[in-house]
């Protein structure tokens, strides 16, 4: 702990790859939700003006640039999963990433 910033690690739980794999789950519903909120709330806006067809949607093949901007935002979401299971910072708290995404 060289950074002053740094505040010790929370522990609940009495090992604490408990407490990681609980931050894992809690960072994995948290996307989802906002993720499910935000996909619902795009199709009901999209239906409502008549802009989406269910089996175009459902079909749907990304061109290689859509791929390759899907590949990075998997591998960055990976990374800030896996944050959660090596501990570092785990339990101080969602990272600042992760609250500018949700806030």
């Amino acid at each position: 702990m060289n950074d002053p910033t740094e505040q010790p690690e929370q522990q609940f739980f009495a090992d604490p790859a408990i407490d990681r794999l609980v931050a894992m789950v809690m960072t994995l519903a948290a996307e989802l939700h906002v993720t499910k909120d935000r996909l619902r709330s795009l199709e009901s806006l999209l239906g409502r003006r008549g802009l989406l067809d269910r089996a175009e949607l459902d079909g749907y093949v990304p061109d290689d640039a859509e791929r390759a901007d899907n590949d990075a935002e998997r591998d960055a979401y990976v990374r800030a999963l896996m944050r959660c299971v090596v501990g570092v910072q785990a339990s101080k708290g969602a990272p600042a990433d992760l609250l500018r995404r949700f806030g």
